[in-house]
């Protein structure tokens, strides 16, 4: 009895997805209760302030900030320094950083103490008059009645003449109105657990249909791409709704950090390999082998772009506010000069090699369902691209829902029914029915078709004309 072989390009991206799987389940996740340290670091040659990231939050109209301070300790200083308001946390609106009026960068400015501006909420200042130094510890509480999403920084103005040095707990969350209970999720992010609810339940009875289906009629290879992609979502859903969960309740969670969601509106371009592998697996791979595989471009391809989805959620954790913001900025053009560059490894050879099938149309049966499977991926791909980079100029590369933090929630709406949508069009598409004609060849002899097929084909060069 033949065993069922499963081509490589499935197990590579299986082993990629169950890494980044447990590299998300065994990380440290991000949370709005944070516990920081300040310590002094070593000699610094340029004056300039000091400046450090804690957390940001989108408030309503109810918001709070408690500040936990402890272990406080300065260091001497010079008797001329002027200390006051020199030295304390205060909120950032973040729509402020976004159009340019305030520029939270010290490169610009050494000499900018951001505790003076205009554009910031100072929440609290050290005192040092008379000569006293500050207590040892301090427990504060703040009000925020301006609905908008702020960032919490640090900042002494006078290092390093005078070194700074404390632990500081901080909570930032919003008040129900009628219970009056600690609500940690940020103001944008309140609908997503409803979102995920939704969408869970979806994927759950997906995920039946197809699993009853393979069993009942036999498991063609595209009917376990279909099913591992409504699984993966599922899990991820049902992952992220217990991370939400806990967020709202406690302040921070210990559970998974879901693969799909937790990037908001800049990872979107990661669905991209999630299209590339169920359109290849399900459709491509035998006739793309035939063209590409010996230089491995596929394969390469998947794991740049994953790679860079995984860089993306490192960046994200970094705790410095103007790397932060260049970091991500850098992040998403990489990522968008990677695809520029992967894409026409697929698309130079699919047109080529299309050109040619339709000069030199085949006639065997097996040959003539490779070649239809050839036509639709070739669109499916272009659809693919086209839905990606619309989706980037009017979401991300504007910020146009990012911007207004109660409306945070519908870029991950748009972004998800996007998946959706392309989903069910593929399962649509290629359903494995016997009056499917895209179907009439077998699994196993996919691979023999393509290459008859192509047998004609004298050269694999990109700029290669069929007469």
């Amino acid at each position: 009895m033949a065993t069922k072989k499963y081509h490589p390009l499935s197990r590579f991206i299986f082993m990629l997805l169950l890494l980044l799987f447990l590299f998300c389940l065994f990380a440290p996740c991000m949370a709005d209760i944070r516990h920081t340290k300040i310590r002094p670091k070593g000699q610094i040659r340029v004056n300039k302030p000091s400046l450090m990231f804690i957390d940001v939050f989108g408030f309503t109209k109810t918001g709070r900030v408690e500040l936990n301070v402890s272990h406080i300790s300065f260091s001497n200083h010079p008797s001329h320094l002027n200390l006051s308001h020199q030295i304390g946390f205060f909120l950032a609106p973040r729509l402020s950083i976004a159009d340019g009026r305030l520029e939270l960068d010290s490169r610009i400015d050494s000499k900018t103490c951001y505790l003076q501006s205009d554009f910031v909420k100072v929440l609290y200042t050290f005192n040092f008059e008379g000569g006293v130094f500050p207590p040892k510890k301090l427990n504060l509480e703040f009000s925020v009645t301006d609905s908008d999403e702020y960032i919490l920084y640090f900042e002494n103005c006078l290092y390093p003449q005078l070194k700074s040095s404390m632990d500081i707990h901080s909570a930032m969350y919003n008040l129900d109105p009628k219970s009056g209970r600690h609500n940690y999720l940020s103001a944008g992010k309140n609908y997503l657990i409803g979102i995920c609810f939704i969408f869970s339940c979806i994927y759950l009875l997906l995920t039946v249909l197809f699993g009853i289906h393979s069993l009942l009629h036999g498991g063609k290879n595209y009917n376990g791409v279909v099913l591992f992609f409504a699984v993966y979502k599922l899990t991820s859903f049902i992952v992220e709704l217990a991370y939400l969960y806990y967020m709202k309740h406690i302040g921070y969670s210990q559970s998974l950090v879901s693969v799909s969601l937790n990037s908001m509106l800049g990872s979107f371009g990661g669905i991209l390999p999630l299209y590339i592998f169920l359109i290849l697996t399900a459709l491509g791979w035998p006739f793309l082998k035939q063209i590409v595989h010996p230089k491995s471009e596929v394969m390469g391809l998947i794991l740049l772009r994953l790679t860079m989805n995984i860089c993306y959620k490192v960046i994200m954790v970094i705790p410095l506010p103007g790397a932060f913001i260049r970091l991500c900025i850098v992040d998403t053009i990489v990522s968008h000069i990677c695809d520029i560059y992967c894409f026409p490894l697929i698309l130079f050879p699919i047109m080529k090699t299309t050109r040619y099938l339709l000069h030199n149309r085949p006639v065997e049966e097996e040959a003539a369902a490779v070649f239809r499977k050839v036509k639709v991926f070739r669109q499916l791909y272009f659809a693919v691209i086209i839905l990606n980079y619309i989706y980037f100029f009017l979401v991300t590369g504007f910020d146009i829902f990012a911007l207004i933090t109660k409306y945070q929630w519908t870029g991950v709406l748009v972004e998800e029914s996007t998946i959706f949508a392309m989903y069910l069009f593929i399962v649509y598409k290629f359903w494995p029915m016997t009056q499917n004609q895209i179907f009439l060849v077998e699994d196993g002899e996919e691979e023999s078709a393509a290459a008859e097929a192509l047998k004609d084909l004298k050269t694999y060069d990109f700029f290669y004309r069929p007469t």
